[in-house]
C-alpha cells in the first residue's frame, strides 16, 4: 500500500451542532476504518513491530490532529475526525515508517515532524508521498507514505502469512517479487522455525532475522 491507497472516510456519522452523531456505529464508514487500521497495526506487532510502537488514540482523539494543524491539506472535518481516532505505528528511530511493503510505511500523522511540515513547510512534501500525483479530493486521505505499490490491509496479511514478504530486518520488508530467491529462502527457513504464522515466536525470530544480516 502506497500513495494512491487512498481511505474514503465519507459516511453515516458528521458533524451536527458542533458535535459528532453516530447512527448505528457498528455500521458506519468511520467505525470500518478505524478498526481496520487498528486491527492492521496489531498484526504487524505481532509480526515484528514492538509494542511500544503501537500507538492507540486516547477516547477524546489525538490534539495534535485539528482543522488548525490540518488547514494547508484542505482535508475535510469528516477526514481530521477520522484521523483523530486512528492507531498508528510511531516512526522507526531512523526517521521513516516500519514497511507494510517493500518502501511503503503506513503514515503517522500525527508525529510532529509530519504536522510541522504540513503547517511550517511545504504540505506538497507530505501531499506527494502520501497521494497519488493527483491531490486526492477532501473527503479522502492517504494512509500510506512511500512507493507506489497498491495494496488493502488483508492482501497485504496474506503477503506476510504466505513469506511472499518478510522483514529482513527491524523495520524493512523484502519481497518475493522484487529481491533475490537466496534472500527469501533464507528468511523463508527462518521465520518457518520459529512457527510463523500459527506458533510464532516473534522474539527469538528477529533476533535470529537480525543476524543473518540480510541487506
Amino acid at each position: 500500500m502506497g500513495p494512491g491507497d487512498w481511505i474514503p472516510t465519507s459516511g453515516k456519522f458528521q458533524h451536527e451542532g458542533g458535535g459528532l452523531e453516530w447512527d448505528d456505529l457498528e455500521n458506519t464508514a468511520f467505525d470500518r476504518i478505524i478498526t481496520s487500521v487498528h486491527d492492521f497495526c496489531l498484526f504487524m506487532r505481532d509480526l515484528f513491530v514492538p509494542d511500544d510502537a503501537i500507538l492507540v488514540p486516547p477516547e477524546s482523539g489525538w490534539e495534535a490532529i485539528s482543522a488548525t494543524s490540518f488547514a494547508k491539506l484542505n482535508k475535510s472535518d469528516t477526514v481530521i475526525e477520522t484521523l483523530r481516532h486512528m492507531t498508528f505505528i510511531k516512526r522507526h528511530a531512523l526517521g521513516g515508517g516500519y514497511q507494510i511493503l517493500p518502501d511503503s510505511g503506513l503514515c503517522d500523522w500525527r508525529d510532529a515532524n509530519v504536522l510541522k511540515t504540513i503547517t511550517e513547510g511545504d504540505p506538497e512534501d507530505i501531499r506527494s508521498t502520501t497521494e497519488t500525483l493527483e491531490p486526492a479530493p477532501p473527503d479522502v486521505v492517504g494512509l500510506c507514505e512511500g512507493g507506489r505499490t497498491r495494496g488493502v490491509f488483508e492482501r497485504i496479511k496474506t503477503k506476510f502469512r504466505n513469506m511472499e514478504q518478510l522483514p529482513h530486518n527491524d523495520h524493512e520488508v523484502k519481497s518475493a517479487e522484487e529481491d533475490s530467491d537466496k534472500d527469501m529462502d533464507i528468511l523463508r527457513e527462518v521465520y518457518s522455525r520459529h512457527g510463523w504464522p500459527e506458533d510464532y515466536k516473534k522474539a527469538d525470530c528477529l533476533a535470529e532475522v537480525e543476524e543473518k544480516k540480510i541487506f
